[in-house]
């Protein structure tokens, strides 16, 4: 997900934006584990995740294309432990969604 509120901090300047912003993601990572060893540790594990988040987007404009980098903080707020219903497993270390994300975006402005 985007940002749920964010602001345009140089909203005066014509080629120019840089917005700051808030906004969560979530989701649900997924392990397929087959132990033939050890038939109870098999299946298939998952590990939900909530992640507020703070935005910050620089962003250039060329007449109706843009070029922005996108900068995310996430930091996540849920059980790390990977779980298969009511079973944990405790070799496999704990996973985050948690941590700085950036992508380099173009984009178009389809209306004023």
């Amino acid at each position: 997900m985007g940002s749920v509120w964010s602001q345009d901090v140089f909203y005066k300047a014509d080629h120019f934006d840089f917005l700051i912003g808030i906004g969560f993601s979530f989701g649900r990572i997924a392990l397929v584990r087959n132990d033939y060893s050890t038939m109870n540790q098999s299946g298939k594990y998952t590990n939900p995740f909530f992640s507020p988040k703070i935005v910050m987007e620089p962003r250039v404009l060329f007449g109706p294309l843009s070029l922005a980098i996108r900068c995310e903080f996430l930091c996540d707020i849920s059980k790390q432990r990977w779980n298969l219903k009511d079973t944990e497993l405790p070799e496999i270390p704990e996973s985050s969604s948690s941590g700085l994300f950036y992508q380099l975006v173009l984009g178009i402005r389809l209306m004023k």
